[in-house]
């Protein structure tokens, strides 16, 4: 039985040659290039570009942080000044209110302080056989003191109840000095001597201390000057 005949005569069709493998061995050298060449491509676009925008970004938090911060420590601050401010102020009125209300003018208090005393007295049947007054001006503070002192002569327990109503009326009034003397009566009726003080808002004396002071420094600041020198020929 013979072989079957090729369709094209016979003829053996030629195999085309095969293509060339691809060799990992001799390209490795060139890939590492490639490799160490978008390494380097990528750290200089970093640097160019992403690294510059993290800085940035990390200088803003920064502020913002430090802002923040600075904000922070302003309002602590300011309020600390308000509280200082408002305990200034609460003292300053405090102080207005002492001269104004508690101490007053000699002209609106005199008479009465004087009442008040002469009240007491009578309350405990106590009075005093004469009165000696004096007075002290205190011009920077801007207040004058008077002091009274006075002798008493009734029984014991008139002159403690008497002692005890003086520091309970509403009167600025300092007991300064009580100072018991002798008993008359085989010791029914006692003496006692009494000193006390009293102040007085007096603004016009302030006033005038404040001008004398401003003009005292004023004369100081432009005292005698000494007279320039002649210059002397050459």
């Amino acid at each position: 039985m013979s072989a079957p005949t090729p369709p094209n005569g016979g003829a053996t069709r030629p195999t085309p040659p095969s293509a060339p493998r691809f060799d990992v061995r001799r390209a490795a050298p060139r890939l590492l290039l490639l490799l160490l060449a978008l390494l380097l491509l990528d750290g200089a676009l970093w640097s160019l570009f992403v690294r510059p925008r993290q800085a940035e970004i990390a200088r803003i938090e920064a502020e913002k942080q430090g802002d923040a911060a600075t904000e922070k420590k302003s309002a602590e601050a300011l309020a600390q000044l308000k509280r200082v401010h408002d305990h200034v102020v609460g003292v300053q009125d405090g102080v207005d209110r002492f001269y104004d209300e508690m101490l007053s003018t000699k002209r609106d208090r005199m008479v009465p302080f004087q009442r008040a005393l002469d009240g007491v007295g009578r309350d405990f049947n106590v009075r005093a056989e004469r009165v000696q007054v004096g007075s002290q001006s205190l011009a920077a503070e801007g207040i004058e003191a008077m002091a009274f002192s006075f002798p008493l002569t009734a029984g014991y327990e008139n002159l403690r109840q008497f002692l005890a109503r003086l520091e309970e009326i509403d009167q600025f009034l300092i007991v300064r000095q009580v100072a018991l003397g002798g008993g008359q009566e085989g010791g029914r009726l006692l003496q006692l001597s009494v000193d006390v003080e009293t102040y007085f808002n007096a603004p016009e004396l302030r006033r005038a201390y404040e001008i004398d002071r401003k003009a005292k420094a004023a004369k100081r600041s432009s005292g005698p000057r000494r007279a320039a020198r002649p210059t002397e020929p050459r």
